[in-house]
């Protein structure tokens, strides 16, 4: 019969699909146990550094999934969450040069702007210097860090001048 065709010992199959959904809740689960953790002390491996390291090839899938959402929070203005969630893509990946990327670029054009006085503008600057100098040291030939990192200090001053003297 043709019941009969779509069961195998009694029990209905599953499409592939249902495998795949399954595995992404699972993998998204322990990435939001990860992100829910205590920060990590000073030279400690993170809990969200070793999922990363436990999940294999479905830390593409979950990669990806975070840059979605970054870049959607991004674009309705949420920038702060945005950056929360680079910095897990960082943490998963810590040699992703376009979280890296992203990142500085998300405190220097988002963030940087709408700070309310100098000291917060060299505050977030810092902040996306810190980020491309982290980077520079795990990846010290990547020619686009370098790059970012060259246009943060060529640009900066130009277009925050009070900040100049405090570069220097």
């Amino acid at each position: 019969s043709r019941r009969r065709r779509h069961t195998r010992f009694g029990f209905k199959s599953r499409g592939l699909g249902d495998v795949y959904k399954r595995q992404v809740l699972g993998g998204l689960l322990l990435l939001l146990a990860a992100v829910l953790r205590e920060p990590p002390r000073a030279g400690e491996t993170t809990t969200l550094g070793a999922v990363g390291e436990s999940m294999g090839g479905m830390r593409v899938v979950v990669i990806d999934g975070l840059f979605f959402r970054a870049e959607a929070l991004r674009r309705k203005g949420r920038l702060e969450d945005a950056a929360g969630l680079y910095h897990a893509i960082l943490e998963l990946d810590p040699a992703n040069e376009a979280a890296t990327i992203f990142l500085a670029d998300l405190f220097v054009d988002g963030l940087l702007p709408g700070a309310v006085d100098a000291e917060s503008r060299f505050l977030w600057w810092r902040e996306a210097h810190g980020v491309l100098e982290d980077a520079l040291e795990r990846r010290p030939r990547s020619p686009a860090v370098h790059d970012r990192a060259a246009a943060l200090i060529g640009r900066l001053p130009i277009g925050q001048p009070e900040l100049g003297p405090r570069l220097a």
